[in-house]
């Protein structure tokens, strides 16, 4: 397969102008299941138990994420919601931060950064934790300061952008890993509460089906 030269920049993970189609179709699609085969071994069960007692328990789930780490927040109030589990997020940076004075020992507050070191995000889980809410993170590094004002830590793998190290510069590829927790940490709830989930789910569907055409039309 082709693969960039040393001097090539890198216009995702590996691929550089060499690449042909098929070089970039095989790549990206062997990256993915690489990152999501990796999620898979790095995340520790003890703390998938110990964050879905922790939503379980919680009378609202408050998201802090910035960029596109948003995707997996985006993902986690649809799934939460549609199984009626309270949920809370503000895209506005200094709402966000508002916010976190309205929480309190009722709340868990979820932060997702890959690198951990994402300023607005880590402030807010401080002054939530401050307030005396739980707090989570999904991250990739232990040693970051998001990792140290979570109760609760769920790791991803470190991925090196093509700009530079990963704490710095987010790999794509850690939104994967990031979806993927999510979806674990959503099933592994639902699942606990199954009669309910479902019904929730079909209820909701209603609104889902209101946004698409029906077969055969449009």
């Amino acid at each position: 397969r082709g693969r960039p030269h040393e001097s090539e920049r890198a216009v995702y993970e590996d691929i550089g102008p060499s690449d042909g189609t098929a070089d970039i179709v095989d790549k990206i699609s062997s990256l993915y299941v690489e990152t999501v085969n990796e999620t898979r071994q790095l995340v520790s069960q003890e703390a998938i138990d110990q964050a879905v007692d922790a939503i379980d328990q919680a009378t609202m789930l408050a998201f802090f994420g910035i960029g596109s780490s948003v995707l997996a927040i985006e993902n986690a109030l649809v799934r939460f919601l549609r199984v009626g589990k309270a949920c809370q997020f503000f895209a506005d940076f200094s709402i966000n931060q508002i916010a976190t004075g309205t929480l309190g020992p009722g709340t868990l507050a979820i932060g997702i950064s890959n690198s951990g070191r994402t300023i607005v995000v880590v402030d807010a889980l401080r002054r939530a934790r401050a307030a005396g809410a739980r707090t989570l993170c999904i991250t990739s590094f232990p040693d970051s300061p998001l990792a140290q004002v979570a109760d609760i830590r769920l790791f991803s793998p470190a991925v090196t952008s093509p700009l530079g190290p990963a704490e710095y510069h987010e790999s794509i590829l850690s939104k994967i890993a990031q979806l993927q927790i999510v979806d674990i940490l959503y099933s592994g709830f639902a699942v606990r509460h199954y009669e309910r989930s479902v019904k929730m789910l079909e209820d909701s569907s209603v609104f889902t089906s209101n946004t698409r055409y029906g077969s055969g039309e449009g």
